[in-house]
């Protein structure tokens, strides 16, 4: 699936309960890769996501307040996911307190993982990547009967095992 695949699948789970108008925005970042952007402007959906703790700007603050399950997971890995160049399955935020939510969610599910704080330390907001060694079990708890993925994340990290 592509972003745009995403974004349609969730415009005709919801189009009748949000009554969603989504605009995607496109752009190449810095480093030449695509970035996208997705907007809305329902009312409602704003509601739903500062509720469970999804918020403007939410990069350093981010603390979900719902349930963590692994399509959750998923989605954040499709976001702000990737596997290193050793290979690692990793996540990168900004919120220390994500951090430990994610830390906490893959070990309850039997998955070893590590963080690292990343970038300049002298740097006025911290980076935290979430990586684990253990791939299969990264992969098998992502996308077994998994059907709303990125297929290019899902193909890094077969890749890597």
């Amino acid at each position: 699936l592509t972003v745009s695949d995403i974004i349609e699948a969730y415009n005709s789970a919801n189009e009748t309960y949000y009554n969603l108008v989504l605009q995607e925005r496109k752009r190449i970042n810095a480093a030449g890769s695509e970035v996208w952007a997705v907007t809305w402007g329902s009312m409602d959906t704003h509601k739903f996501l500062t509720d469970i703790g999804l918020t403007p700007k939410k990069s350093l603050t981010l603390e979900y307040l719902s349930h963590f399950t692994r399509d959750f997971v998923r989605g954040v890995f499709d976001g702000d996911g990737c596997c290193s160049t050793n290979k690692q399955p990793k996540i990168t935020t900004g919120s220390e307190r994500f951090r430990d939510q994610l830390v906490e969610f893959f070990t309850q599910n039997n998955i070893k993982c590590s963080w690292r704080e990343k970038g300049d330390k002298r740097a006025k907001n911290p980076c935290y990547d979430v990586y684990t060694n253990d791939k299969q079990k990264f992969y098998e708890l992502l996308y077994n009967d998994a059907s709303l993925y990125l297929s290019r994340k899902k193909i890094n990290v077969e890749n890597a095992l």
